[in-house]
């Protein structure tokens, strides 16, 4: 392959788009393990907050805050939200198994909530959805 070639498919692969997901995808495979091995959340709960990690983050910064210049931010920000979210997640979780809620109804309704409740914040901090981004 020629120089510029492997430039293109650099740049490709490196869009903040792209980072936000690959940063996601790599924290929310451990997280996920994680709550599974030490039995924090019945096993209905993790593909709910895989989703939640995995496409839920990237959207949020992709529609929700505004573009940073070093690649090195993006995978902070995500790296940042993701474990906010997975925390957020696991608490509400907990709060609302705690009304013995089934598995699944807690997970969807934490999911709802977080959902809800962060792009609201996200919008109230950051002025309405953002209007350039880069497409995948």
């Amino acid at each position: 392959m020629s120089d510029s070639t492997l430039g293109h498919l650099y740049s490709k692969a490196t869009t903040q788009r792209k980072l936000a997901v690959y940063t996601a995808v790599l924290v929310a495979i451990p997280v996920v393990y994680t709550i599974e091995t030490t039995g924090t959340a019945q096993t209905e709960a993790l593909p709910v907050l895989l989703i939640l990690l995995v496409i839920g983050v990237p959207e949020t910064y992709g529609k929700h805050w505004p573009q940073y210049e070093r690649p090195r931010n993006t995978v902070a920000w995500t790296l940042v939200a993701c474990l906010l979210v997975a925390m957020e997640f696991a608490g509400v979780y907990t709060i609302l198994s705690g009304y013995d809620a089934h598995p699944t109804v807690a997970s969807l309704g934490a999911a709802l909530l977080l959902s809800v409740g962060n792009v609201i914040w996200m919008v109230s901090k950051h002025g309405s959805v953002s209007t350039s981004r880069e497409h995948v």
